[in-house]
Formats: structure tokens, sequence, C-alpha cells
């Protein structure tokens, strides 16, 4: 993600700049420029949050031959202009402050804000995004909306736009405006004000279990257990703050400390007396708490006092046996990152202290972006580029040597004493693997490994020493411990929860008290306070109250035989107390690589089986826990043996399962969202309807919108995953629901946020218009200013009631004609 100042930025910078300008002349409505031959046409657009002042373009590296845009109010603007051919760039943005040049970013050195003007055409490089958080802080990056740009070039400048071609410019070809003019010429009857009709959400009516109780709008976040094992912090979220309360595990009282309107990002424990608590409501550096705990009172209530750290920044590492003081890093003036020990053992300390630069510890790393230490807090290893890739440099007091590169290896941790790095790999394995990497030597070695399982991630105790390994089996997470203590307190919390998943998310320095998670497919997650020696537990917090007493439905495995031979893991959860044949909800997950389906207590598949559908879950290839083989078997196989292995399990449920195989829809977001919709194309007689919620319809234009295009590392790993949009463009058009739209014709909803940095909005903006255009429109739910999931309360019940009263619309009728399958 481009660009925001920790640790890839638009350089902040006080203008000293001279406008850029000659070179470029603006097309004005209604005029058809006459173009020279070394001449073509440049569409310039610009979204942005808030005012700019000035958005610069130059030529050439020159400060004259390009143009200065003035005045850009928030929101889209579009300007056309006629330009030389050559290599252009977008320089800079600046913000005026009274009338004076105040502050800048400057993207010129940037390779990712170059573009290429050809002659003869109308060149679109992308749209430019500033989303702004503060004055200092911004993402900045371009994005391909070709249909928006085509949408004002037919609205201001239609002449022009019926004369030249319309050529996106960006790293890839973009080949729907092509297409685009040539169906939009045979539907010459379609009106302009018909090409983005949609059709209303349905009302879902009374609802068995409402929207509000399964997905609650006070939720759980986290919660981090003290050292002593007596104190835990809470911190759970509504619609509008997060709020920390410190639960007395022994009173069993709840002492509120704070309630912010920002996000909760990280709790760390200072000994057993206070905490540092980081908020954080935008990319920008969190604001860190320390809150100091005191005793209870009569009422149970614990005193309690905080204090803001005079600095935004992010807690590096507490301190052993030092309660005092936490390594803390900042972000300078000059936008370094530097690491201090702070003091913070009362106010006057913490506001005392002015960072200065000769209490610096991050010596010998420029450029560092993150730091790690060992047990005792000293820093040993840093993330920083070194020329052109991201690697880890490691030593001790000042001294680091780079030792290797982040894409060869991530690590999670570094041991207690300093020597070994922790992390997950599969490099030259089955499967992935917890391993241990010896930077003096160089060398791995195995910690845990199963055979044909992907390993989840690492368990640590305090003493940050590894304890044992999680992974998935028959699909819930399991924790296999090294230890034969922490094996017994694993089996005495599973006695205590039969049939169920019981999860120690969190313990004591002594290891003898523990936080357990404990859920099943059909029972929502409850939190627990563990005592394993007298295994008792004593509930904390739930989920949901409402849904205590609800009798809610159990998933079960089902294994499916691929069209290759290979087993797959799958999940069919039928309705409670439901006979004869049932409608089927067909659910692909998102990813599609590296993600999987799960047994745990999902409130999406509960609506459905409440409304008195079966659902169906598929682990197909790619999906993430059965060992790398499996798992890149399903790269490049979008719309193709992924879906090829979802209607393997369609059939077999359908021949072993009581479902009704007149009723079925297909449902899904992200990656599900465009497998709903290539299924539905290459099974139309299947489906009665498909839903997509921020789901790819173009795999071409994920090289050009999407957050993971935005540099040169992400385009090559969508190269590996999906395929060289070049090479591969035929095929990839093939399997995309928008080049196929006139296959698409059972009733389709399309939900999706306006602000998806992953898939980005044009994705559904574009098969909205196509289906329109058809004569079929969708159901539209548009998430204004919504990312790529995690939507805040409200938007999340208008989605889920609107699925709901989709769904109930087409499986509850029966249908007029039987189909085949």
């Amino acid at each position: 993600m481009k660009f925001w100042f920790q640790p890839a930025v638009a350089g902040l910078w006080l203008l000293l700049a001279v406008s850029a300008h000659a070179g470029m002349r603006e097309v004005k409505p209604g005029v058809v420029p006459t173009l020279a031959p070394d001449e073509g046409l440049l569409i310039v657009g610009v979204d942005s949050s808030r005012v700019l002042d000035v958005v610069q373009i130059r030529r050439d590296n020159k400060v004259f031959g390009g143009d200065s845009i003035r005045n850009v109010p928030p929101g889209h603007t579009s300007r056309l202009y006629v330009a030389t051919a050559g290599d252009y760039r977008w320089d800079s943005i600046e913000l005026y402050f009274a009338g004076n040049p105040f502050i800048g970013f400057n993207l010129a050195d940037d390779p990712e804000f170059h573009f290429q003007v050809k002659p003869g055409v109308i060149n679109y490089p992308g749209d430019l995004v500033d989303r702004s958080y503060g004055y200092t802080t911004a993402i900045i990056h371009t994005v391909n909306r070709g249909l928006v740009a085509i949408d004002w070039l037919h609205a201001h400048h239609p002449a022009v736009y019926e004369r030249f071609p319309l050529v996106y410019n960006g790293h890839y070809v973009d080949p729907f405006p092509d297409f685009y003019k040539t169906e939009r010429m045979s539907t010459a009857s379609v009106a302009d004000a018909d090409l983005d009709k949609t059709l209303p959400v349905p009302e879902p009516g009374t609802l068995p279990i409402p929207v509000k109780d399964l997905w609650p709008e006070q939720r759980i976040v986290r919660m981090d257990l003290s050292p002593a094992g007596d104190l835990l912090a809470e911190v759970t979220m509504d619609s509008k703050a997060s709020h920390l309360d410190l639960i007395d595990l022994k009173t069993h009282t709840a002492t509120p400390l704070m309630t912010q309107a920002a996000t909760v990002e990280r709790i760390d424990w200072i000994g057993n007396g206070a905490l540092a608590v980081s908020y954080n409501d935008s990319l920008a550096p969190p604001n860190v708490y320390v809150v100091h705990v005191g005793n209870a009172g009569t009422d149970g209530m614990h005193a309690f006092s905080k204090e803001l750290i005079p600095h935004t920044g992010w807690v590096v590492a507490t301190l052993p046996n030092d309660n005092d003081h936490l390594l803390f890093q900042i972000e300078s003036r000059s936008h370094e990152l530097h690491v201090f020990r702070i003091d913070v053992s009362g106010t006057d300390a913490l506001r005392k202290f002015q960072f200065p630069n000769s209490d610096r510890l991050d010596h010998g790393v420029e450029g560092a972006t993150d730091w790690f230490t060992d047990a005792a807090g000293n820093l040993r290893a840093a993330v920083a580029r070194n020329g052109a890739d991201w690697t880890v440099f490691y030593g001790a007091e000042g001294r680091y040597q780079p030792s290797f590169k982040v894409s060869e290896f991530n690590p999670i941790a570094l041991s207690g004493d300093g020597k070994l790095f922790y992390g997950l790999s599969d490099k030259q394995r089955g499967q992935t693997d917890l391993v241990s990497f010896d930077p003096a030597t160089h060398a791995f070695a195995t910690i845990y490994s199963k055979p044909g399982v992907d390993i989840h991630a690492p368990v640590f105790d305090a003493q940050r020493r590894i304890i044992g390994a999680s992974y998935f089996r028959n699909g819930v997470r399991v924790v296999d411990y090294f230890d034969e203590a922490d094996r017994n307190v694993s089996m005495r919390a599973a006695k205590a929860f039969p049939d169920a998943t019981t999860l120690l998310i969190d313990r004591d320095e002594a290891g003898k008290h523990f936080v357990l998670m404990v859920e099943r497919s059909d029972h929502a997650p409850g939190y627990y306070d563990f005592d394993p020696g007298r295994s008792v537990a004593s509930l904390i917090d739930d989920y949901s109250a409402e849904l205590t007493d609800r009798k809610l439905a159990a998933s079960r495995i089902i294994e499916v035989t691929a069209s290759d031979g290979a087993k797959l893991e799958a999940y069919l959860t039928l309705p409670p107390n439901v006979t004869g044949k049932v409608p089927l909800v067909v659910y692909p997950h998102g990813g599609p690589i590296g993600v999987r389906d799960t047994l745990e207590f999902d409130p999406s598949v509960q609506l459905f089986a409440s409304l008195g559908y079966a659902v169906l879950q598929v682990n197909f290839h790619g999906s993430e826990g059965y060992g790398r083989t499996f798992r890149e078997a399903g790269q490049k196989h979008f719309g193709s043996l992924i879906e090829d292995d979802i209607d393997a399990a369609t059939r077999q449920v359908l021949k072993d399962a009581p479902i009704d195989p007149d009723r079925l829809c297909i449902v899904g977001a992200s990656y599900g969202g465009y497998s709903a919709l290539v299924s539905a194309i290459r099974w139309p007689k299947r489906f009665r309807c498909a839903i997509s919620l921020s789901g790819v319809t173009d795999q071409q234009l994920m090289f050009t919108a999407s957050d993971v295009s935005r540099n040169n590392d992400g385009r090559k790993e969508l190269e590996t995953i999906i395929g060289d949009p070049v090479a591969d463009g035929a095929r990839m058009r093939t399997y995309s629901p928008l080049y196929r739209y006139k296959e698409l014709t059972i009733p389709v909803m399309l939900a999706h946020g306006t602000e998806d940095q992953r898939v980005d909005f044009e994705h559904s903006r574009r098969m909205l218009r196509m289906l329109s255009m058809a004569g079929k429109p969708p159901v539209v739910l548009t998430l204004v200013g919504e990312g790529h999931g995690d939507f805040n309360h409200k938007n999340e019940i208008a989605l889920w009631s609107g699925i709901a009263g989709f769904l109930r619309a087409h499986l509850d009728a029966q249908p007029a004609v039987p189909t085949s399958h």
C-alpha cells in the first residue's frame, strides 16, 4: 500500500516548487482537437478525500513540459489534455495554508507514478487516488477506473470519445475499453439513463434469528492476561468506539478504563501494575496510553490513572525485571524511525521525555521499519531496504550486517537469547513447517512438521520459548504442545468442554492460569477463565448473549473426490429441525490461495441455516492446510479446476444429502464472489441466483486496480497466482464473468464497498453496466466508504439483511418448471 510515512512514503516536503506548464493544453468540452503526429490526448482523473491546491504532472524530467491542475475539490475530478508523446509522471501534490505553500507530497522518485503518452489515442494512466489522514499522512496511488473515464468522456467530450480509441497505459493492458465500445454500439437502443439500472434490494421480512444477534454491535476484540494471571484487559468494540475494561478474575469485577473512537491496535502489560494501550484510527502511528492500575476498592473496582505518551509511535518491547521503562519507536519529522527507552513510571516522567536524538538506540541500520529484540529487551535485528530488497539486518549494540531477504524467509519472532529466528516456511518442503533460522550459519532447522499439513502458527510462552504449534485438523484449530505439562493442560481443557474447540489464547507467566476460547460450528465463541489445577472454567464473556439459548446448526465433514483424484475436505451444514428436502447455498471461500473454510462458528452459515437452507463449503485446490502441492495446484486455475472442485462437491451432496435439486443459489465474498458469478455461467441451469460480495469480475483488472498490484513484487505475486495478463490474457477473459456477461441468465446481486483497496469497486461498476446494458439489471448494494470486509455495524446489518432478502426471494418459492443439473 502506497504511500504513507511508514515505511513507504510519499515524501513530505516544504514547497519551493517551480510551476510546471507548457507542453500540455487543456481541451474544453465540445472541442475536437487536431493532433500533430507526435501528439496524443491525455485524460487526467484525480480522486481525493480533500481539497488539493495543485496536482503537478511533468514530462521527461523537465521543469517545463507538463501542467498544474489547480483547485481540485474533494471527490472525482477529470480533465482532458493534448500532450506531446513521451514519458510523463505524476510529480507532486501541493496543499496550501492561508494562501501560502504549506506542505506537499513528492511522487516523482517513485516509478509507480510514471506513465507514457502515445500519439493518436486517448491515453488513460489510471486515476490518481489521494486518501489523507491529516496533513502529513496519506495513501497515494493510481488505480484503473476505466469505466469512470469512459463515462466522463462520453458526457463531456462525446465526439472525442467516438473519434479516438481509449488506451489504458499502466503496467498491463486493459481490453475493457475496446470491448465496451463494441458492445455499446450493438446495444444502441438502450438509453444512457438505463445503463446503470438496478433492482431494489428485497426486504428480508421477519427472520428466525435477527441479523443483529448474529452480528452483535459490541464484539470482543482481544483479551490480554496480566503476567500474574489475576487481571485481564478486555477490549470490545461497537459502531462508535472501542472499550477497554479491566476484569479482576478473583472478584469477577470489571473496571472500565478507557473508551476511544479509535481501534485498540495492541496491548502490552508492563509488569502486573501497568499496561501500554495502542490506539489507532488511521494508517498514521498510533497514540499510546500508559495505564497504571491500583488496588481494588471495597466495591471491587480498581483505582487507575492514565497518561498519553507525548509522541505517536509503536511499542517495540517491554523490559523484563524493569516495570518503569519500555522500548518505543517514533517517526521523526524527516520520517525516519527511531527507538528510545522511555520512562513510563509516572505522569511527570512521561511528560518530560523529549525524545532527544542523543538517546536513540537504533544505530547501525538506516531506514529500519521494524526491530526485533531478545527476551532481555536488547535490539538484535531490524528490517530495512538493502538495495531493491527488504532485508533483515542482524547484530547487536549498533553493529548489524545484512542477514537474509524477507522474500526468502519472513520471521515471526526472535528467540529469547537472540540467536535464532522463528517462522513458517514451505521452501523445498512438502508443506508449511515451523522452522528456525540461524543467522550465524544461515542454516534452517525444522522445529515441527506434519507431512501434508500446513502449520498455522507457533505458540510461545512468556519467555519467548516455542512450546507448541497450531494447525487445522478435521476443520478445527488444534495445538500440539511439546511439553507434557502443557499437553495435560490442553487435555483438561478439552475434557471440560467435550465436543468443542478449546483454544488457549493467553496464559500467565507461571503457566498455571489460562484464558480459553471455546466454540463449535453450532456454538458462538465464549471466553473462559480456566484453572487447570481444579479443572474449573468460569465464563468471562461471550460473543452474543442473544445466541446462548438458540438452537444453531451443526456442520459436518464430507469427503469429496476431485476430478484429478485428490481428496477434498468439504463441510455440509443442514438446517436444524427441518424435514424433507431443503434448498442449498453453495458458499465458496475467498482467497483463493492460502485461505480455507473451517468448522468454527460462522454467523453467515448460521444465517443461511436459520432460513432453512443447507450450506456447502469446499476447501478446493489452493486452500490452506493441506500441503504445498495442494495449495499451489489452485494457481492459474481461477474459474476452472477450483470451480470443478466445487462442482464435484455440489454433485455429491445433491446425490447423498436431502437437498432439493431445483433450489440452489451460490454466494461468496472476494474470490468467492468471483466464483459465484463464474459458476453461474458454467452451470447456468443449476442455480437460481448468485450473490457476489466484493467479488472479482475481471481477472486482468486485478493487475491494475488492486493494492497488491501497486508495486513490482505484488505484480509478480499476481502473475504467479493468476497468470501473465498478456500471455494468458485470452484464458483470463474466458474465465472472467465480465466478458461473458450475456451468459449470466439468473438473478444476480452485487454488494461492494466503494473504498475497497483489494478488489476495487470498478469490478462491480463494470459488471453492473454490462448486465444492465443486456437488460438484466442486478440487485446492487453499494457500501459507501467500506473496504474489503470488516464493515461497520450499520452496513453489516444492511448487507446480511439484503442477502437474506435476496435468497428468500429466489429460494423459498417452488420453481414453475423443474430444471436439470
